[in-house]
């Protein structure tokens, strides 16, 4: 019984990983501007920074420790997209576009329940 109790006393257990949020994906300086479900399992967000940098990420609402196809999709007017699109446990992205004074449009995309958004050509300012 000891040799067990000393056996445990040397295992170290991990603390649980800290749930990652948009703002902290994207970094420093980020906000998020608007958010969108994408399907019944994943939200898209988009995010700002001072300067024309915005990022998008969309993350699962409740990561299950299993991959999942996720997406992310952003550009702006004229611009070439910037995605993300691959087999993820927690969240697809950051993606990136820096666009002063040009509208974006930001997508999301869950292969769970094959759930998409796609927002209007939207922040132009």
């Amino acid at each position: 019984m000891l040799a067990g109790a000393a056996a445990l006393a040397g295992t170290v257990m991990a603390a649980p990983a800290s749930a990652a949020t948009p703002a902290s994906i994207c970094g420093s300086g980020y906000y998020v501007l608007d958010s969108h479900a994408v399907g019944a399992y994943a939200t898209v967000y988009v995010l700002y920074k001072s300067g024309g940098d915005n990022c998008a990420v969309t993350l699962l609402k409740k990561p299950d420790g299993k991959k999942h196809q996720l997406g992310v999709y952003l550009r702006y007017q004229g611009g070439t997209m910037q995605k993300d699109v691959d087999m993820y446990s927690t969240y697809a992205g950051p993606v990136y576009v820096h666009a002063p004074s040009k509208c974006i449009e930001w997508s999301g995309l869950s292969g769970i329940d094959d759930g998409t958004y796609v927002s209007p050509w939207e922040f132009c300012d």
